[in-house]
């Protein structure tokens, strides 16, 4: 007799509800079902997710197919800093109120 071993038939994979596949995708139940809203089928009108009943059952493949179909986390391009608002004070400063005292108590401003 030969030494053959039988394989089992490849197994069915394993379904996650959607509990589970939103923590995979790090993200969170209720965000990954307005999602799924948003974008029901991929770009081959391929479903990302089977239906028992109401329950939405994901594989790791349509876990990957979803991530593959995320928005990039980062955005491409910086956002430039505001500028500056400036503004005209109707009354001085404290900063010219001390250069004002200085002047009144030596008689000139002081030299650098």
């Amino acid at each position: 007799m030969s030494n053959i071993r039988v394989t089992d038939a490849p197994a069915e994979p394993r379904h996650k509800v959607i509990a589970e596949a939103a923590r995979d995708l790090r993200k969170g139940e209720r965000w990954l079902r307005d999602w799924l809203k948003r974008h029901p089928y991929d770009q081959k009108g391929e479903p990302y997710y089977r239906l028992a009943g109401r329950t939405k059952l994901f594989t790791d493949r349509d876990i990957d197919r979803i991530r593959e179909n995320l928005p990039c986390p980062l955005p491409s391009f910086r956002r430039s800093r505001a500028a500056r608002r400036i503004t005209t004070s109707a009354a001085p400063t404290s900063a010219s109120l001390l250069t004002e005292a200085r002047e009144l108590l030596t008689g000139g401003s002081p030299q650098r």
